[in-house]
């Protein structure tokens, strides 16, 4: 699991340096296993706008360009790209610069032509493996800006080794949840109310569950009006630094969330679902053809959300191209649900598919994320792609129970650990880590379980 450490500081009140919270966090059993400064290698790169550009002599590709990047005057630099004109506002990186890919820029002829610089592509930054071209900036971007700090790369990430059995610890709201406890600040957490309008939701979709042993909740909006196309930069870098490549806005929405809250979402084109969302199981030899192009023949034991007609989803493991989302898609139906994690980890191994959602839904997704994941998403996409969010959640909840409680007896801590835990720190520890005391005595009390804490059932647990 990546871990943003912008990100994480936009969840919490306070957040120690990356040195100490690294030690926090595997102290805690959340082992941090590499730490990588993003931008590195990049310091002496900035904005450059091309003012002029003619051809070497004798040359078919060299160009000869001048670059306005905020040095007081303009820079000769030769550049062999064709993607560019003049005017053209491009990564620049100035003599001494040392890329990340060992590349040393010196002053030095090409064709006999003097170059002070160089103008460079993604690939030469180590933002891409591949790539042809230069890496065209915005029109607006500032002119001398550090590179560094126009694409947003000050972050620093840190790669994190959560347990099977916390798979809480899947998210940055998951590990922010943690930092709280371990530092005492407090958590900061983002919004999730988008702003309703129009025809209700339920008029526009239905949701039937017809496999309520497998499916515990099934949640659906509608958001009309969407423009679909690339979503802004900070959402892109995000996305980038968690190692999940940017699709586009509608798509990058569901992945930030996941990220965010580790609940899995969906998006559908509600134009290509016939009829309403069903949840049941496959048909023996039915097919679908899932987001990686396969067409899968499908067995009785998958999980699948169909319409009326046919299976789109092989639920919690991959979407299928029948309704997939992309240009042209205006009108889009949100899916945030849960799912047993048997049978995802089932479908998942018989059909070779392991994905972001069926790495958590296999672990045990928190139930009551759900809500808090839909609304958050449909307020992304309405601010980042437009659109109307439609009133209403459809919400299906089967399998709703009361919420685990379990006791702790006050002198258990220290007969287990043999360490003195007093009972007012017990208490602290576990109201920190969101468990509910619901009654206390001299002795012990009985603890409220947060439903995203799956790993605890017995006093041990609490231990």
């Amino acid at each position: 699991m990546q871990i943003s450490y912008k990100w994480l500081s936009d969840l919490v009140e306070e957040i120690p340096p990356v040195e100490r919270l690294a030690e926090l966090l595997t102290h805690a059993g959340l082992e941090v296993e590499a730490i990588e400064r993003k931008g590195q290698g990049l310091d002496h790169v900035v904005v450059g706008r091309v003012v002029e550009k003619t051809p070497v002599p004798g040359s078919d590709k060299l160009n000869v360009c001048k670059v306005d990047a905020g040095q007081g005057e303009l820079l000769q630099i030769v550049c062999g790209a064709s993607n560019y004109g003049v005017g053209a506002r491009v990564p620049t990186a100035l003599v001494g610069a040392e890329l990340p890919n060992g590349m040393r820029i010196e002053k030095r002829k090409l064709r006999g032509v003097e170059s002070s610089g160089m103008l460079c592509s993604e690939v030469e930054l180590g933002l891409s493996e591949e790539g042809s071209g230069l890496m065209i900036l915005d029109e607006d971007a500032p002119v001398g800006t550090p590179i560094v700090e126009y694409l947003g790369l000050d972050d620093v990430v840190l790669t994190l080794n959560a347990t099977p059995n916390r798979p809480d610890w899947l998210s940055h709201l998951g590990v922010a949840r943690e930092l709280v406890a371990l530092t005492g600040t407090r958590l900061a957490l983002q919004g999730a109310a988008p702003k309703e309008s129009g025809r209700a939701a339920a008029e526009l979709i239905s949701v039937e569950i017809a496999a309520p042993e497998r499916c515990r909740r099934y949640a659906a909006r509608v958001v009309e009006g969407v423009r679909f196309g690339p979503s802004p930069r900070w959402m892109q870098q995000r996305l980038t630094a968690c190692g999940v490549r940017a699709l586009g806005n509608v798509i990058d929405v569901t992945n930030y969330v996941l990220l965010e809250t580790g609940h899995p979402l969906h998006a559908f084109d509600l134009d290509k679902v016939r009829g309403g969302i069903v949840v049941r199981m496959a048909t023996p030899g039915e097919k679908l053809t899932t987001l990686d192009g396969k067409e899968r023949t499908l067995v009785e034991d998958d999980l699948v959300i169909a319409d009326k007609e046919r299976a789109l989803v092989l639920a919690g493991v991959m979407g299928g191209a029948d309704a997939e989302v992309g240009e042209g898609t205006t009108r889009v139906l949100l899916e945030s649900a849960h799912f047993a994690p048997s049978g995802v980890r089932r479908s998942s191994k018989r059909h070779g598919l392991h994905t972001e959602s069926s790495h958590r839904f296999e672990r045990g997704a928190d139930v009551e994320a759900v809500r808090y994941a839909i609304d958050r998403a449909a307020q992304l996409i309405q601010e980042l792609a437009g659109g109307e969010v439609r009133p209403g959640v459809i919400d299906v909840y089967p399998g709703k129970a009361p919420q685990q409680e379990v006791a702790l007896r006050w002198k258990r801590p220290a007969e287990i650990l043999g360490v003195d835990v007093p009972a007012e720190t017990s208490k602290r520890i576990l109201v920190s880590l969101g468990f509910e005391p619901v009654a206390e005595d001299e002795k012990g009390a009985r603890f409220r379980v947060p439903t995203f804490r799956t790993d605890v059932g017995l006093e041990a647990d609490l231990v």
